[in-house]
């Protein structure tokens, strides 16, 4: 789903306008990037949880060359399911379908 089918969707099911549910999606990235970026915690009620993190510098191997590279420590968003969301959208799903559409 691309933004414009997803503000169509938002706005017919909040009845109200393609440039409020813009301005709402807007202001909710926004606040969870702000949010974030101040080391909060951000939980949005029948969604889930951002919590940033510091992901650990670490070691990798170049594939073509072998010769091992470092990878320094860098911030990072995790981001975790709420139960009730992921309850609902089991509930919902058709597994056959899901294959399906997934296969594109």
């Amino acid at each position: 789903m691309k933004k414009a089918d997803l503000l169509k969707e938002v706005a017919e099911k909040a009845q109200t306008t393609g440039k409020v549910a813009d301005a709402v999606l807007v202001a909710l990235t926004d606040t969870i990037i702000a949010e974030t970026t101040a080391g909060n915690d951000i939980k949005v009620p029948g969604l889930g949880t951002f919590k940033p993190v510091v992901k650990a510098a670490r070691t990798g191997i170049n594939p073509a060359t072998k010769e091992k590279i470092t990878y320094p420590e860098k911030a990072g968003i995790k981001f975790k399911i709420e139960k009730g969301f992921s309850t609902r959208f089991v509930e919902k799903v058709s597994l056959k379908e899901l294959k399906k559409a997934t296969k594109k």
